[in-house]
């Protein structure tokens, strides 16, 4: 690998480095009290941040150096993740997500709804990257057979930076001084689906979401895609105890 390729990679890494990752890996179902289950994975991420222009110098125009934002990454690898679910009650669970981006991710699952055909539930969540967000999703369920369930939902997401940068670091985008992480900073709104299927012991849960920037974040999209494996006693259906 050429010097300039090992420096493409860098760069397409700390571009995403700074995004959500909201792949959970669960339905709205919460799993019972005092079980476990765990989710291993893979996710991809991709960022779209398209021509955010800023009157940086208040001249009247967006013509100067630094001034237009245009960042586009497409990451071709798959990131792993690994996520562990305890429930805490009937009603409610809280997972615990690693993943190789880096990102740490917890939410707690609480279930508005349970029945044979439709589950409801909320799933606030705090993600720790180079970013910080608060995301908040809803999840609807179908339950179309024991061993087969489709969910999907919408989401709201605010990102904010804890740790301030001056602009001058070595992963700023470009001579306007705006850090990757700073690109999804502010909200974002969306949504995405999945479902879980139970296969020989093991659950495989495919999900893909997307989100676009508002309230002074417009022109940034984020697509996230994931598949996971899950198992465990808190899933029956997975392998899993009863």
């Amino acid at each position: 690998m050429t010097v300039r390729s090992l420096a493409v990679l860098a760069a397409a890494i700390a571009l995403v480095a700074g995004c959500p990752m909201p792949a959970s890996f669960t339905t709205p179902r919460t799993i019972p009290q005092g079980k476990v289950a765990h989710a291993i994975g893979v996710e991809w991420v991709a960022l779209d941040a398209m021509d955010e222009r800023t009157d940086r110098n208040y001249d009247g125009d967006t013509r100067d150096q630094g001034e237009v934002r245009n960042a586009h990454s497409v990451f071709p690898f798959a990131f792993p993740a690994y996520v562990y679910r305890l429930g805490l009650s009937d009603s409610m669970d809280v997972g615990v997500k690693g993943s190789a981006l880096p990102a740490a991710v917890v939410d707690l699952k609480v279930q508005l709804l349970r029945s044979d055909l439709v589950d409801v539930a909320m799933d606030p969540s705090v993600e720790v990257t180079l970013a910080e967000y608060l995301s908040l999703p809803v999840i609807v369920g179908l339950n179309l057979d024991p061993r087969f369930i489709v969910f999907a939902g919408p989401r709201f997401t605010y990102g904010f930076l804890l740790r301030p940068t001056d602009g001058r670091g070595p992963s700023d985008l470009g001579p306007g001084g705006t850090s990757p992480a700073s690109t999804v900073t502010g909200g974002l709104v969306g949504g995405g689906a999945g479902f879980r299927l139970a296969l020989g012991g093991v659950c495989v849960v495919p999900e893909i979401h997307w989100q676009r920037g508002v309230f002074g974040n417009r022109g940034v999209e984020v697509t996230n895609a994931a598949i996971g494996l899950v198992f465990g006693d808190g899933q029956p259906d997975c392998g899993g105890g009863t």
